[in-house]
């Protein structure tokens, strides 16, 4: 057996990841980008960004808390939520809002393999009621059958179950279920794995609470509200002199106790361009530039604190020199 346990398969009671494989959902199969003035830009439109959230109507009956999948045209999506005190709730909202979409987060929680619950870090005054297992894939991760999104599967906090009285008898825990058994909550992973090495866009996994859950739950925390986070990315790797690229579109929705909600928009195909610029090549033919080379006052304290080192250190200085002349030459034959 190797070192983690990697010729086990993922769960001890023998099931594959494939055995808990859902069905795409059919509403988050749906298209981003729209026509702009200079070509295809990331939608911004109110209808659609809502309907990513299960939100169709002012009265609510799914609403998606939590997930990560990316749409037809493959524009990454990220859902995020979190509790909020009521009376801080507004301005909380439209300061989020107004975030630097490429670094804007909620708090989540996450969970090890024998289930206990952390969190790397806080967000004041959000409260993280989300949780996101950190499990890994093993054998079975392998299956192109199976898909790394089912260990990834989200799920709401062991305290929240215990106050709404939430309990799952599914082994991979897809739904749960209140007293009555009546579905409350789905949890759901679909896609397959790549054979090939590259980023896996076909896989996705989403938390949705039913309307009548999400009130009965509010009306227990008291004073607090309900905050949901929606970031569309699209990304473009870099080329040439030009580094990657980002755009995004970024909005939020203010749940109250009443199930009303409030719209905060971010902002619209907004552009994040990395400020990183890979060193640039010369071209096949191209010729190299002209070196700088060093002035004669430097070159003469360079001389001085030569000689001033011992003969250990000039030996190591001189393979150092040479190494780097090595360096140098193989990327100038580039």
């Amino acid at each position: 057996m190797t070192r983690g346990g990697r010729e086990l398969l993922t769960r001890s009671d023998g099931l594959w990841l494939a055995d808990g494989i859902d069905r795409p959902p059919l509403d988050a199969q749906t298209n981003l980008y729209e026509k702009g003035e200079t070509g295809l830009v990331i939608t911004g439109n109110k209808r659609k960004l809502l309907a990513l959230l299960g939100i169709r109507s002012r009265s609510i009956c799914d609403l998606v808390v939590g997930g990560y999948w990316h749409s037809n045209d493959d524009v990454e999506i990220r859902v995020g939520s979190a509790t909020v005190q009521a009376r801080h709730a507004k301005k909380v909202a439209q300061s989020l809002a107004k975030e630097d979409p490429f670094r804007v987060w909620l708090p989540r929680l996450e969970e090890y393999e024998d289930g206990e619950e952390f969190s790397h870090s806080t967000k004041v005054p959000f409260e993280p009621w989300v949780v996101w297992p950190s499990a890994e894939a093993r054998l079975d991760g392998t299956d192109p059958l199976g898909a790394n999104s089912v260990v990834r599967r989200p799920h709401l906090a062991k305290v929240i179950n215990e106050i709404t009285g939430l309990q799952t008898s599914d082994p991979f825990r897809r739904t749960w279920t209140d007293s009555s058994r009546n579905i409350m909550v789905r949890s759901e992973a679909w896609g397959r794995n790549r054979n090939h090495d590259g980023e896996d866009h076909t896989s996705g996994e989403r938390l949705v609470c039913g309307s009548h859950f999400v009130r009965n739950l509010l009306a227990k925390l008291a004073d607090k509200e309900l905050f949901l986070l929606l970031v569309l990315r699209r990304y473009e790797k870099s080329s040439g002199n030009r580094g990657s690229q980002y755009w995004h579109t970024t909005g939020v929705v203010r749940l109250k106790k009443s199930l009303d909600w409030e719209f905060y928009p971010g902002v619209v195909n907004a552009l994040h361009e990395m400020k990183y610029r890979p060193p640039r090549m010369r071209g096949r033919g191209e010729k190299r530039g002209k070196r700088e080379t060093p002035s004669l006052s430097l070159r003469l304290r360079s001389v001085k604190a030569f000689r001033g080192l011992s003969n250990d250190a000039r030996t190591k200085s001189n393979s150092i020199r040479v190494r780097s002349n090595c360096v140098r030459f193989w990327f100038e034959r580039i």
